[in-house]
């Protein structure tokens, strides 16, 4: 696993927002300039898996945890943070059965066996606890810091449900707006249900602009 220490963050990778193929994952290098909000994607991102300094951020729309926890176990444990929307987990499932080696934490919002339900797993070399205050506005998310000695980062796993109402927006913008007050270091991920690359669909590009944050996914190899 990469270091705790990730004041010297270079990378950052995770699967986009709108993939929905279970099995076709893809994952991203970002510099640390862009978590600051101030840097361009690398030209030629790549995993870099001699880099002690990276932090590893994988994101799935799982649709059924209880599934494909086999699948996880063999091809996911080589990130530093677990992130996962649509579990269908009910508090019927006991935390020992989705517990992972490796993994120190486990932050759960769980749905129904059919529906909704949030996980996020972080690794026992990291530093996290889970920010309440964050899900009040917006109870489809779940806000983890973590921290070392002199930084701090925010990550937000979220899942916004088909045809929800524009409330959802608004709740996100509120709930952005209260955790740049803790920290400049954010990141988004999770389902949104809204096509990014379809222009007549900007209400969640509107909110990152408002507040000066921006999507890196720009491309969607998903097959269906």
């Amino acid at each position: 696993m990469p270091s705790s220490q990730f004041g010297n963050i270079q990378y950052i990778k995770y699967e986009p927002a709108f993939g929905h193929s279970f099995i076709n994952c893809e994952y991203f290098l970002f510099t640390l300039k862009l978590l600051l909000l101030s840097g361009d994607i690398e030209s030629n991102p790549g995993p870099d898996q001699h880099n002690t300094s990276c932090l590893s951020v994988m994101h799935q729309n799982i649709r059924s945890i209880r599934n494909k926890f086999e699948y996880v176990k063999d091809n996911y444990l080589d990130f530093d943070i677990l992130c996962f929307t649509e579990t269908h987990l009910s508090d019927t499932i006991n935390m020992e059965h989705l517990c992972l080696d490796g993994y120190g934490q486990i932050y759960r919002k769980d749905g129904n066996a059919h529906s909704g339900g949030l996980l996020m797993y972080i690794s026992s070399s990291l530093i996290s606890h889970r920010i309440h205050e964050l899900e009040t506005p917006l109870p489809e998310s779940i806000w983890v810091e973590l921290t070392d000695k002199t930084h701090s980062l925010l990550i937000c796993n979220l899942y916004r449900p088909p045809h929800y109402t524009c409330e959802f927006w608004d709740r996100l913008n509120i709930c952005l707006e209260l955790a740049f007050d803790r920290s400049n270091h954010i990141i988004l991920v999770g389902d949104i249900n809204e096509d990014q690359l379809n222009t007549r669909m900007h209400k969640f590009q509107d909110i990152l602009t408002l507040n000066n944050m921006k999507n890196v996914i720009k491309r969607t190899d998903e097959n269906n």
